[in-house]
């Protein structure tokens, strides 16, 4: 056809019983499609708000997408094998490793945790996460979006709602 495939290629070497290798096999595989989806979720997750993070079962962290990145002020090479832990809260430590032990116990993602996510001046920002894991079962990939605005604006009408309160319950006396 006279079009470009994109290939993937995996060698076998067969030796004697010594160990020196007599016949070499290798097959070829067209990956063509699955690098054109590749492309795609790259540009997806490049162009999202959400950030984007995977982390191994053990909680490392083994890629932060750009918007994670620069909304938490880290760079790529500073979170690659640091524990997810280092940048979750110590009073959502708990709640983030329940939800971690839960996914990798059944397979099902759970509910979305609302948590405090560590920036890199020293800072919190309240951020809102979601995992599942990959198809091998080898690596969760998270999606956390920020909050911290309606997290504020809830706080807002909470302390508006109590006030108004108060001032209903109040009695007034004029002279």
């Amino acid at each position: 056809e006279g079009r470009e495939l994109t290939s993937q290629w995996e060698f076998t070497a067969v030796s004697d019983h010594i160990g020196r290798p007599y016949e070499l096999y290798c097959v070829g595989y067209d990956i063509s499609k699955e690098s054109s989806n590749l492309q795609v979720f790259q540009q997806l997750v490049y162009h999202m708000e959400d950030a984007v993070l995977k982390m191994t079962s053990d909680g490392a962290f083994t890629y932060a997408s750009p918007k994670f990145i620069s909304k938490y002020g880290f760079e790529e090479e500073e979170l690659v094998g640091k524990s997810f832990q280092e940048l979750v809260h110590p009073d959502d430590v708990q709640d983030a490793m329940g939800k971690v032990a839960e996914l990798l116990s059944t397979g099902i993602s759970p509910e979305p945790l609302e948590h405090r996510v560590k920036h890199k001046d020293g800072g919190y920002l309240w951020g809102e996460t979601i995992g599942s894991l990959n198809p091998e079962g080898t690596e969760i990939i998270m999606i956390t979006r920020d909050v911290s605005k309606s997290k504020e604006q809830k706080e807002k009408l909470k302390f508006q709602s109590h006030l108004l309160e108060a001032v209903s319950q109040s009695v007034i006396f004029f002279d």
